[in-house]
């Protein structure tokens, strides 16, 4: 099993405390038989001077621009099939994984050929009786993928690896073959649903995502987003799921899907104390209410990729708040 190379990609974006402390418990992993690819997605702080203050011997790639979590993770997963990796390791920056985690996951990657995608269970930092991913399913009655995630009680107990809808791009384990068969993460999406599109890809072509309870890492959650509920976060969860929609189903379950942008209009405005959905029209104005028509606005007219430097604006103004 130490003869399988593999490829740990750790992405950065202003943010290098946390890529410290990640790259950290990188090399804490008992598989030794691994290179650390640091990615800079084009920083405007000091993020690359203080890693590299750090880790005076490791290399720091850098894109040249903010090619958002597909880019940034698509450019180091080139640098790792380059250097021959048998396998690639996604490992979000704010995350830190058990030592004994790569090496259960290449175990049971070696399995089978088809086990295209491996990733475990993801708990909160802070909270480590939140549980952020432990598995996947595909909810009603939209078919849309989600993970189960919340307090343990409420959810289900997986004892054995079991095949899911798709895995957690936050701790991922693919093979350079799939990366070679299905090519790499669509830059569409630029954030959210980037990895759910591509287990998906995956699974078309005969490739399981597999959930391995037992290994455990833990992630201090949508810190590139500002937050859950955030408006960047807003504008890419509702572009990116139409997205991700029309690629991946039928028309009757698309429609589905349009129809479900009525709940979540509902939820925003409930969120927000409004009499009624239309009353989001005339408040278009507000951050988040903002994000959320233009994200499905965009889908529409075919704008992908990053998010227009407004939300950005807007997203900044709402965290300061």
């Amino acid at each position: 099993m130490q003869t399988q190379k593999v490829g740990v990609v750790v992405l950065n974006w202003n943010n290098g405390h946390d890529t410290v402390e990640c790259i950290k418990s990188v090399n804490l992993l008992t598989h030794e038989n691994k290179q650390i690819y640091v990615v800079d997605n084009d920083s405007t702080d000091d993020s690359v001077a203080h890693i590299a203050a750090q880790f005076p011997k490791l290399r720091i790639y850098q894109t040249g621009g903010n090619l958002g979590w597909s880019g940034g993770n698509n450019f180091g997963i080139t640098e790792a099939l380059k250097d021959n990796c048998d396998y690639i390791y996604l490992l979000n920056n704010d995350a830190e994984v058990f030592p004994d985690g790569l090496t259960r996951l290449l175990e049971l990657a070696e399995q089978s050929q088809s086990y295209g995608f491996v990733g475990g269970k993801i708990i909160g930092f802070s909270d480590p009786n939140y549980i952020e991913f432990c598995g996947s399913f595909e909810a009603p009655p939209t078919n849309l993928p989600e993970s189960y995630g919340g307090y343990a009680i409420d959810l289900p107990h997986f004892s054995a690896p079991t095949v899911v809808p798709f895995i957690s791009g936050c701790s991922i384990l693919v093979s350079a073959a799939v990366c070679n068969a299905i090519g790499l993460i669509d830059n569409k999406f630029f954030l959210n649903y980037d990895e759910t599109d591509w287990c998906y890809r995956g699974r078309n072509a005969g490739y399981l995502s597999i959930f391995l309870p037992e290994v455990i890492c833990r992630h201090k959650r949508a810190i590139s987003f500002g937050g859950v509920d955030s408006p960047l976060r807003i504008y890419f969860c509702q572009r990116n799921r139409l997205l991700f929609a029309a690629r991946h189903f039928t028309w009757p379950k698309l429609l589905m899907v349009f129809r479900s942008l009525l709940w979540e209009m509902e939820k925003l405005r409930v969120s927000h104390g409004y009499t009624s959905r239309l009353s989001l029209l005339y408040h278009y104005r507000e951050p988040r209410v903002y994000a959320f028509f233009r994200g499905v606005a965009d889908f529409f007219f075919g704008n992908f990729g990053d998010c227009p430097s407004y939300i950005r604006i807007i997203n900044k103004s709402w965290q300061e708040k």
